[in-house]
């Protein structure tokens, strides 16, 4: 039995289908795993110092009441085909503190952790009603400090700065010996676009378009943490929509193979990796269509969509039609093609749709498979039975084919012990070479007892291709075989009597033994007996009773 020399479609599918289970396993798992690790971090990373009396350059004051507001608005960045959501920040922070005369105080303000820009940053005293920048004040990206006495009269501490970052806004409280009061307020119009993270402070107070936090004799290691959740600008859904091809491509494989044996068993038998491949190119081409479209962003989403649509439709259908019929393509194969789009596109532009058409698609789905499903099953059925049927019929015909080769080759081989003489040997040559090449597929086939499908296909295809070999060379050699009889056939008579004109005198005989001019012996005509070459002998000159003389040709002594 001779091997496949490419996968079938369903083998193909198998194996996508496998590894596409596979990621959707992992893949997750290591997503939440990697967000467990982060979540648990985040505190850790961000954990406020502890006071300490003894701290080198100065002890940390009692931070008695704090305002702070936090201006805060965001925006989306293009880079390549995704899109990075990033935050703008206006601080202004007022602190009133409490710290012992006469000794030195340290004042650590934090700033946003990793914000990858800080700008006008300003640390002032309001002394008496006078706002005055302190001496010694030092500014890093992370925090602002200062170390020294406080002034007498210090009202309230100010702390002003603009800040920008991306993905999470991270605000630490200010480093105090004790906070007693402090209200942080964010205000934003953007407010639906952040999410509170679970290691982040909670709010007491949340409004439409702030968040308050009125924090009491506060004890605690958690900041303040806003994640922002940004909504995809359209070049990163398109590059989103450009990524989920192999998924479609999946789903319309998946459903092309269920659709083809329901509507006709083995219509994609001969289908193969090269074909799927192509048929592959042509479903992608909506997804190359749209994504070029939403690049240049020439167009709206919807234009967009259906001027895809319009150009996909066309070359997937008469690609389908090619490989199965027109009937098929229409019916079945281009409805599935819009159907796996159309859940793809969902999961990219859905929206709050997105849930709800899912369920519709699913419920659409199950109901299709629960309705078809017994069909699609009685016709494998059908179909197996049909193709064992048509294999036991090959069979059958290999078996005659044999039977009329091994006649053939019973009459070669009586032509071939009658073919000895040289011009016989080239068309001889050729018989004998044929006759090799045929008998060595006379075996018998055996019996295929299997009941799977796919076998049964194959073994069908290979006594296909069995007989047709048989068949070819069979018909070599007959027109071989009849070329060799001809050439028996068209070989001259063993010619009689002698010669016309003696070779002594040159004078005209009339078939006698005897020259009647000069009375010499007439020459004779010999004819070799194996190869039938003639040779003309001057009888008057050479004693053929005693001189026996060979065939020029074939060098045997059988002249007669």
């Amino acid at each position: 039995m001779q091997k496949r020399s490419a996968f079938t479609l369903i083998e193909l599918m198998l194996v996508v289908a496998f590894f596409a289970v596979l990621c959707a396993i992992l893949i997750p798992s290591f997503l939440r795993s990697r967000e467990k690790t982060r979540a648990k971090a985040q505190p850790e990373a961000t954990i406020l110092q502890e006071p300490a009396p003894d701290r080198p350059g100065g002890l940390l004051p009692v931070l008695r009441l704090g305002r702070v507001e936090l201006e805060l608005s965001t925006r989306v960045e293009q880079v390549g085909l995704d899109a990075v959501r990033r935050y703008d920040l206006t601080h202004q922070g007022s602190y009133e503190l409490e710290a012992p005369a006469g000794q030195l105080t340290r004042l650590e303000l934090p700033f946003p952790r990793e914000a990858s820009e800080l700008r006008e940053a300003s640390l002032r005293f309001v002394v008496d009603g006078q706002s005055v920048e302190p001496k010694g004040a030092s500014f890093t990206l992370s925090e602002a400090v200062w170390v020294g006495e406080l002034p007498e009269g210090l009202q309230r501490v100010e702390l002003s700065y603009a800040a920008s970052g991306s993905d999470c806004l991270v605000y630490q409280l200010p480093l105090a010996a004790r906070l007693r009061s402090l209200q942080v307020t964010v205000k934003s119009s953007d407010l639906s676009q952040l999410r509170v993270a679970a290691w982040s402070l909670r709010p007491t107070l949340r409004e439409p378009d702030r968040l308050v936090y009125r924090l009491e004799d506060l004890v605690s290691r958690l900041p303040i943490a806003l994640e922002l959740t940004p909504s995809p600008s359209p070049l990163s859904r398109v590059g989103t929509l450009f990524r989920l091809t192999g998924l479609a491509v999946l789903l319309f494989g998946l459903g092309l193979w269920y659709l083809g044996e329901l509507y006709r068993p083995g219509a994609l038998a001969h289908f193969r990796l090269g074909g799927f491949f192509l048929l592959a190119l042509s479903y992608s081409t909506f997804f190359l269509i749209f994504a070029v479209l939403g690049f240049h962003q020439d167009v709206s989403t919807p234009v967009a969509f259906w001027v895809a649509l319009a150009c996909w439709a066309p070359p997937l259908t008469l690609h389908v039609a090619h490989v199965v019929d027109r009937d098929f393509a229409l019916r079945l194969a281009l409805p599935l093609g819009l159907f796996t789009l159309l859940l793809v596109v969902n999961g990219v532009y859905g929206g709050a749709w997105r849930d709800y058409l899912y369920l519709i698609s699913g419920v659409a789905g199950v109901t299709f498979l629960t309705t078809t499903y017994q069909g699609w099953l009685r016709s494998q059925t059908e179909a197996t039975a049909r193709l064992a049927l048509s294999v036991s019929e090959q069979r059958e015909r290999l078996l005659a084919c044999l039977g009329f080769s091994r006649q053939l080759l019973d009459k070669v081989a009586l032509a071939l012990s009658q073919s000895d003489p040289r011009p016989l040997r080239p068309a001889r040559q050729v018989v004998q070479e044929l006759a090799r090449k045929l008998a060595g597929d006379l075996s018998a086939p055996r019996a295929c007892d299997s009941r799977d499908r796919w076998l049964l296909q194959t073994e069908r295809d290979n006594l296909g291709r069995r007989q047709e070999n048989l068949t070819l060379v069979s018909e070599e050699l007959r027109l071989a075989l009849a070329r060799l009889e001809e050439l028996r056939a068209s070989r001259p008579p063993r010619p009689q009597g002698q010669g016309k004109c003696c070779l002594a005198c040159g004078a005209a005989s009339s078939g006698g033994s005897f020259c009647p001019a000069c009375g010499q012996r007439m020459a004779r005509l010999l004819v070799c007996d194996r190869c039938h070459a003639s040779l003309l002998v001057p009888a008057h000159l050479i004693d053929l009773k005693t001189v026996k003389l060979r065939c020029p040709e074939c060098g045997e002594s059988n002249l007669g």
